[in-house]
């Protein structure tokens, strides 16, 4: 699960929290969040995305479930994914 969050901070992703199977990463302004969020979905990516007034106004972020069956390439297609929906922005 820690590959998950150290891959994402290496892509200057910001991750809060400890390692766990939750993985909050912030997002951003609701306004941005929605379009990575949509870009995410398109490229095949699952991802929850939390709004205000749920988090802080411009703490737009996502809740990620990482689950015993990801493997190490399933977590870098997602990181991979990730920086390709926000080099969209």
């Amino acid at each position: 699960m820690a590959i998950n969050s150290s891959a994402l901070v290496a892509e200057k992703f910001t991750v809060l929290g400890n390692p766990s199977a939750i993985v909050p990463v912030i997002v951003g302004n609701s306004g941005d969040a929605r379009r990575i969020t949509n870009a995410m979905i398109t490229g095949g990516a699952i991802v929850n995305l939390v709004e205000a007034p749920a988090v802080a106004k411009n703490q737009s972020r996502w809740r990620l479930q990482v689950m015993a069956d990801h493997n190490h390439e399933d977590i870098l297609s997602f990181v991979n994914t990730a920086v390709a929906s926000r080099s969209l922005m």
